[in-house]
């Protein structure tokens, strides 16, 4: 954690320096060129001065130097026109004088009395002009040469002031010029003291940093860059020797001792995982295996259902062709018992009625006989289908578990198969009793026609068996609606069967499908542990 601070403090400590570099050298450089243009500023106004009061001076001279010419001219030529030329270079020269008490002030005394001195030189010159026009040379003689008041006096103290005043000036340019320098010199001083200041300071914040970054470093940078090169191609064999934990190199050796551990750790992973990879593959081929054995049993298992179904619509089919034939003996014996109690009513029509119970009890027999054909048929259909529920409740054993609630349908309709068998078993005792009665009444209508006192009491004979025969008939239209009810009820179980052995056959396919889908996932992961030992491999502990 102290690490991970140190290198976020590094990058702020970093731009700090480089900041402050730059701000020192822009400080330094502004200070330079702030000091240099003031300088350049100064040294130029003061050339500027210095010169315009060099030039002043020597038009100044120039003038005095005009002027005594002009007047000089004057005097030897009594040429007048000399006087306007040497007025107009002393009005010149006094302007020039006045233009340097201007430029500076310090020279305003100097300037006054070297124009004090000019004028009295110009007056004097034309005094002196004026005595060689007017009073010849020796006159003018006087004028040029008279101690104190001569024109050449008068010039020399002119000369001497115009001297001074160079001197003076030459004085103070020479002064500007060293200060000038002075102030430039100081400026080197400032630039070169500075610049070893910003020496100092670089140096000082690079040592810093220095020290800074090889602590967060923890070594060389080229080490750090060959250990993680050796890192980035798996070779995890070289130990890095550091004595600063808080640093890179310190963070680097932690992460490779962590690879290592974890690179052993995945490699075991990868072992185990390629040993449970193939158990599971093997598992999952055994499973499909058997999936495909159950799904093949309940495939077999709804066909036999449905062949199961079929032979239970067909016995219900022929169950109602048996309830309709009882319902029409029980008509016939109805009509007999009609004819009967006719007979008793009247001996003369016994013969005729006996011959007509004959022909109804021969149709009765017929009609018995039918019954029993039938009845054994729904014997040997219940028979059928208790073979079936057997075959069925076997073919549920096998498939095990999930046949477990299919078995115990199968042991319902084997159930109601015996149940129907045993219902016609007694339906064929009472067609049997039937039969019986019926050769008994038969044997009784040949009696009466023979004897026909008899025919009272054969008649009432006939009216027993004839309610024998009804009650028979009754019985067997009870027990043939029973079966009736029975096989509607096994016909709904079977359909109850065929619905489940369709779900249990649905749930095989997808469980199949499921069973698939794991072997190649099995497989696919076996590959998957392959590839990962190879890749663990790479690495070099």
């Amino acid at each position: 954690m102290s690490s991970l601070s140190s290198s976020r403090k590094l990058r702020p400590l970093l731009l700090g320096s480089i900041i402050i570099t730059v701000a020192l050298l822009l400080i330094q450089g502004l200070a330079v060129a702030i000091s240099m243009s003031t300088v350049l500023d100064n040294s130029r106004h003061e050339h500027q001065i210095s010169d315009a009061i060099s030039d002043r001076m020597k038009d100044i001279r120039f003038h005095v130097v005009q002027i005594q010419q002009f007047l000089t001219d004057v005097s030897a030529t009594a040429d007048r026109d000399g006087f306007k030329d040497a007025k107009e270079h002393y009005e010149l020269a006094q302007k020039q004088l006045n233009e340097l008490k201007a430029l500076n002030s310090q020279y305003e005394q100097d300037a006054n009395t070297t124009l004090q001195a000019m004028t009295s030189f110009y007056q004097v010159g034309q005094q002196m002009a004026e005595a060689y026009i007017s009073g010849g040379r020796e006159a003018g003689n006087v004028q040029m040469k008279a101690p104190g008041t001569g024109f050449d006096d008068r010039a020399e103290a002119l000369t001497k002031h115009l001297e001074a005043l160079q001197t003076k000036v030459e004085t103070d340019v020479s002064a500007v010029t060293r200060e000038s320098e002075a102030l430039i010199e100081r400026s080197r001083l400032i630039l070169i003291s500075s610049s070893v200041l910003l020496v100092l300071l670089v140096l000082v914040g690079g040592l810093l940093q220095y020290r800074r970054v090889f602590r967060s470093l923890g070594g060389e940078p080229v080490e750090a860059m060959r250990q993680t090169r050796y890192i980035a191609a798996g070779d995890l064999s070289h130990r890095l020797q550091v004595n600063n934990s808080d640093s890179l190199m310190g963070s680097l050796a932690e992460m490779q001792d962590k690879l290592r551990d974890m690179t052993g750790n995945i490699r075991d992973l990868a072992s185990q995982m390629h040993g449970n990879a193939g158990t599971l593959s093997t598992s999952a081929v055994d499973v499909q295996s058997a999936s495909h054995t159950q799904s093949e049993a309940s495939r077999a298992i709804a066909v036999s259902v449905e062949e199961v179904l079929q032979s239970i619509s067909q016995l219900a089919e022929q169950i109602h062709h048996v309830q309709s034939e009882a319902r029409a003996a029980d008509s016939a014996v109805g009509q007999c018992a009609g004819l009967i109690t006719t007979s008793a009513h009247g001996i003369k029509g016994i013969a005729e009625h006996i011959g007509g119970a004959a022909k109804a009890l021969h149709s009765l027999r017929d009609q018995t006989d039918t019954i029993a054909s039938i009845t054994q048929t729904i014997h040997d259909i219940a028979d059928q289908t208790n073979l079936l529920a057997l075959n069925a409740a076997i073919e549920a054993a096998r498939a095990g578990e999930t046949g477990r609630g299919f078995a115990v349908v199968a042991d319902e309709v084997r159930k109601l198969a015996e149940r129907t068998s045993q219902a016609t078993v007694d339906i064929s005792r009472q067609i049997d009793a039937l039969s019986n009665g019926m050769h008994r009444v038969v044997d009784g209508m040949q009696s009466s026609v023979q004897a026909t006192n008899d025919g009272v009491a054969q008649s009432d004979q006939a009216s027993e068996a004839i309610r024998g025969i009804r009650e028979n008939a009754e019985r067997i239209t009870e027990h043939i609606e029973a079966v009736a009810l029975a096989l509607d009820e096994q016909q709904l179980a079977v359909r109850d069967i065929a619905q489940r052995a369709e779900v249990i056959s649905a749930m095989t396919e997808a469980n199949q499908g499921a069973v698939d889908t794991t072997a190649s996932a099995a497989s696919q992961l076996s590959g998957h542990a392959q590839e990962l030992q190879a890749a663990v491999a790479v690495f070099r502990l």
